[in-house]
């Protein structure tokens, strides 16, 4: 039970039984730790996602540095890598926006009104414009969201330069603690997001296999027993998580979720994405390479090895949602890697051959333009003070204050579009859980529909009132049996009906006194539905 009140201080739905719980099949651990700090001293959650999300962009940088170090051993490549990383993704792709163009010469919308409706779409002034700096027909693949918004991949990704930075310490030392420090990355990396822990894991297994029988034959590469040392340890801290993977891959089958998916799937949808983000650094890293084999750089050979499972992993393992994009960034921290110890010589150069001014110009213009303008766009986006998480209406934090303390912990509240402020400001469960659907949390698609109809009825025409109750009532009574829920009640908020007559007072006129009125203030209402 604490473990779940935990969760719910956080926003995650901790449904878990059938047919009245929705089991929650979504990575969690970042949600748990958010909550944790949360706890300490009553701090603020999104405050603490911001700190964390600098510290992480900051750590980040600092692992590429060691990293870049203990491949070249240069300040220089260090240098070079880290620009890369930095700059590096998208480098100069929203130079091919005029390739959209070709779209006003075919379909049924073709000319100067297409061309029009093209770059209508281009949103400089908000979080859109991530979609204007990535290339035509690529999928959209962005470094810096992932450290502007709430999410865990940056920290996950942080964790994969840690897994690397233990291989180069190992590798180096054969101190044994790295070889923990490895498997502790590996956890990190599975427990906060799956998509890296899953694809990694496997990548860096199967390139320890590889580069250990191929060292056998040529000796530049690291020593098989290293390697194979290594390797267990990844290994070793994915399987202790596997408990916790299970939990959040099993889902539902997909009879009852209502979707179908093929893990293993090619199209040239990907490539062409790796090519359009990576083609500029790969551009430097392919010399990188050239250098490594002449100097016979070990790490950095392994790096090549792993960089060629990871790209072929790219191209053929395709995940819901297109969500394979997120493969990219990994990509483009190893060649950021092998790059970085050309990237430097190459601008000096360009620039003797261009002087120093056109030289500032096209860098600008191919490296520093898109960073500029995706975070111009996140700083300006509008939906920051309309946000419903960070603009309260008036009144609305005293009606949190009341969930929380006039509210038994295991009340459910049914809200309109499950607003998931009730369980972070309210530290309260919602019927549904989420506005979305099966794709997002493999949600049975017909126990998610019956929710959505209740609410939608409830929330508009209250025009099958008896079946609403009877529905509410027998999720009661079943859920009273595992002494998990007390009452569900039913919110109300000001401005969320159409114009006309209010829901809550058609509720009224058909409920008579079969709905008590909790709460009333400022424009909130809060009903509890008696059987």
């Amino acid at each position: 039970d604490e473990f779940c009140r935990v969760l719910l201080h956080c926003g995650v739905p901790s449904f878990t039984e059938r047919p009245f719980y929705l089991g929650l099949n979504y990575v969690w651990f970042y949600n748990l730790f958010l909550a944790q700090l949360t706890s300490l001293r009553g701090g603020d959650m999104f405050s603490f996602m911001a700190i964390m999300n600098a510290l992480d962009m900051g750590l980040v940088v600092w692992l590429m540095w060691q990293l870049a170090w203990a491949v070249w051993g240069t300040r220089r490549a260090a240098q070079g890598a880290v620009t890369l990383l930095l700059l590096g993704l998208n480098a100069g792709a929203y130079l091919l926006w005029p390739v959209n163009l070709g779209r006003a010469m075919r379909g049924d919308v073709r000319g100067w009104a297409e061309v029009q409706r093209l770059a209508s779409n281009i949103r400089l002034d908000d979080s859109q414009v991530i979609y204007f700096l990535q290339a035509p027909y690529a999928q959209m693949v962005q470094f810096y969201d992932k450290f502007t918004l709430g999410t865990p991949i940056g920290y996950a990704w942080l964790m994969m330069l840690l897994h690397f930075l233990a291989l180069a310490r190992w590798l180096e030392s054969g101190n044994v603690r790295w070889l923990l420090v490895g498997a502790l990355a590996t956890a990190g990396m599975q427990l906060f997001h799956g998509v890296v822990g899953m694809s990694v894991v496997p990548v860096t297994t199967g390139a320890v296999l590889l580069a250990a029988a191929l060292a056998l034959r040529f000796d530049a590469l690291p020593r098989p027993c290293r390697l194979l040392a290594f390797g267990a340890a990844t290994l070793a801290g994915f399987l202790a998580c596997v408990p916790y993977t299970q939990a959040i891959s099993k889902g539902w089958s997909a009879k009852e979720s209502g979707m179908t998916h093929h893990f293993l799937h090619f199209t040239g949808l990907m490539p062409w994405t790796l090519l359009t983000t990576c083609g500029v650094a790969m551009a430097f890293a392919i010399p990188g390479v050239r250098r490594a084999l002449a100097e016979r750089r070990a790490l950095a050979l392994w790096m090549v090895i792993w960089l060629t499972g990871m790209v072929a992993f790219a191209l053929v393992v395709h995940l819901p949602e297109s969500n394979e994009h997120k493969f990219v960034w990994p990509i483009l921290a190893v060649i950021a890697l092998l790059g970085g110890v050309t990237f430097g010589p190459a601008m000096d150069a360009v620039r003797r051959r261009l002087g120093a001014a056109s030289f500032a110009l096209a860098f600008a213009v191919v490296f520093l333009v898109p960073p500029a303008l995706a975070l111009r766009g996140f700083v300006l986006d509008p939906g920051g003070p309309s946000s419903e998480l960070l603009g309260m209406r008036p009144g609305e934090e005293g009606m949190y204050m009341w969930m929380r303390d006039s509210t038994a912990t295991d009340v459910v509240f049914l809200d309109h579009r499950s607003r998931y402020v009730v369980n972070i400001k309210g530290q309260r469960r919602l019927l549904a859980g989420t506005p979305f659907g099966p794709e997002r949390a493999a949600f049975p698609t017909a126990d998610l529909a019956r929710r959505r109809a209740l609410s939608a009825d409830l929330f508009g025409a209250v025009g099958e009132f008896d079946h609403d109750l009877a529905t509410l009532d027998t999720i009661r009574t079943q859920a009273r049996r595992l002494h998990s829920v007390s009452d569900i009640l039913v919110l109300y908020r000001p401005g969320d009906s159409e114009p006309g007559p209010q829901p809550w007072r058609r509720l009224e006129a058909v409920a008579g006194d079969r709905a008590r009125l909790r709460y009333d203030r400022d424009g909130f209402r809060i009903y509890q539905l008696v059987p």
